[in-house]
């Protein structure tokens, strides 16, 4: 019976893997497949079909590649985040118009535009109520030229107006984050604001 002895040496060898628990699978078949092309010469020598270096070369690349594809398209799908608006809620926007709506003033306070913005949502778009985040960020988005209102003096703002007698917003805290809405008071309050966007006296008809 014929003998044989095949040393194999591989000098720098490094592997870096990157994955989630799911790609696991995929990645180990990946490199054993890889780990096989190496090996495969010497089961060449053995059987007596001996192969030059450049094949056994790029039986190795061939099988290393699938490798690097998967991994470089699970990085690619990993890369693109979701897009959401600041609190995970869908934007709100319409169509605006000035001649029905006016534009709201800069000297507003920050209450007075989110009551307005509130009101015309609601009529345009028929979202009626918004979290402090979202009447920010829809107003900065839509309206910027009549001032930011920033996100986070907005509940303080808010709660204000919902503490004072008779209360212009209620606040649903059954939601996550919580949501502000007119009340009865409040939609007076944005009717009185949409006259003055629109240059009328407040108080007429």
């Amino acid at each position: 019976m014929s003998r044989f002895r095949i040393r194999m040496r591989v000098q720098g060898l490094e592997v870096e893997v990157d994955g989630t628990r799911d790609d696991a699978p995929a990645i180990a078949h990946n490199l054993s497949r890889q780990f096989a092309g190496l090996l495969e010469p010497a089961a060449h020598i053995v059987e007596g079909d001996v192969e030059g270096d450049g094949n056994g070369r790029a039986t190795a690349v061939a099988t290393a590649e699938p490798a690097v594809r998967a991994r470089s398209a699970r990085k690619g799908r990993r890369a693109v985040p979701a897009r959401t608006s600041g609190d995970g809620a869908a934007e709100v926007t319409w169509k605006h118009d000035p001649a029905k709506w006016g534009s709201p003033q800069q000297a507003w306070s920050a209450s007075d535009k989110a009551l307005w913005l509130l009101y015309v949502s609601g009529q345009e778009a028929q979202v009626n109520d918004m979290s402090s985040t979202t009447i920010a960020s829809t107003f900065n988005r839509l309206f910027r030229q009549a001032g930011m209102i920033r996100a986070g003096n907005l509940p303080r703002d808010l709660g204000r107006l919902k503490t004072q007698a008779p209360a212009l917003v209620g606040e649903d805290a059954t939601k996550t984050p919580t949501t502000w809405f007119l009340t009865i008071e409040g939609t007076k309050k944005a009717e009185d604001l949409i006259k003055q966007a629109r240059g009328q006296t407040p108080g007429s008809s």
